[in-house]
């Protein structure tokens, strides 16, 4: 999920502060802002490659335009300590290291420290019009709306599932384009020729060996369970899904 980016303008090599303009800006959010819109700026080093910095410990995860710096053990804790209204500048103590290296490097530092936080979010950087990709360590983040569709809802009725869809995006369609999307159901294939080859003769298929596509009806899975079988995966989704709130269609 990117939007469009405007990275505050300031001079890559400026000394002072790495700071956003905007009050209210997180430090972390901001970081993470900078350090994405440097790894764009470089679309051919996206690329693993280790750390050179002889005081870094940790792999960075991309290219040559990092390949210096890392955050130093001795500074790590410090940096990830840092308040947000805190002020000085954000440096690496190693002469020599590129100011692009370590803002990815402190970004993926701060990212690493909310492991259980790697959901895409929608950063609300005011200086950086992009969103932000990892979540909850950014304070002034919205929760992403949530939705959900079911392939059981989008069988029952393909267009009112595709316009909900739409409509969750913020995105709209011809009417035309809309029923091309829904041209595309399973029964619409069978009649296409180009795609189902139940009407390609014996010379070239062997159709009483099996059948080359199956009903395509919703539950159609079922049928291939006898009763044993089917009560031994009642018990094994259940045992595996046990907790989960997410609610599920088995048919129409």
């Amino acid at each position: 999920m990117h939007a469009f980016l405007a990275l505050c303008h300031r001079p890559q090599d400026e000394e002072g502060p790495l700071r956003c303009p905007h009050p209210g800006c997180p430090l972390r959010a901001h970081v993470i802002c900078l350090a994405e819109e440097f790894l764009r700026a470089e679309p051919g080093q996206l690329v693993p490659l280790e750390g050179r910095c002889p005081g870094c410990r940790n792999s960075l995860l991309w290219g040559d335009l990092i390949s210096l710096c890392n955050v130093c053990p001795k500074e790590e804790d410090d940096y990830l300590d840092l308040e947000e209204d805190e002020e000085g500048p954000l440096r690496c103590p190693h002469p020599g290291c590129p100011l692009r290296a370590h803002v990815i490097c402190l970004a993926e530092e701060f990212l690493r420290a909310e492991p259980g936080q790697l959901v895409p979010l929608e950063g609300r950087c005011p200086g950086c019009r992009n969103s932000l990709l990892w979540g909850d360590l950014i304070s002034l983040c919205n929760v992403c709306p949530k939705e959900e569709d079911d392939y059981l809802d989008l069988e029952e009725d393909p267009k009112r599932e595709t316009e909900k869809m739409l409509q969750f995006t913020g995105r709209s369609l011809p009417v035309e384009t809309v029923d091309l999307i829904i041209h595309t159901s399973f029964e619409e294939m069978r009649k296409n020729p180009m795609a189902n080859y139940t009407t390609a003769g014996p010379a070239h298929m062997d159709h009483t060996v099996s059948s080359f596509t199956r009903r395509g009806i919703v539950g159609d899975w079922k049928g291939t369970f006898n009763v044993a079988q089917n009560q031994q995966f009642d018990a094994h989704y259940a045992e595996k899904v046990a907790g989960c709130s997410l609610p599920f269609r088995w048919q129409l």
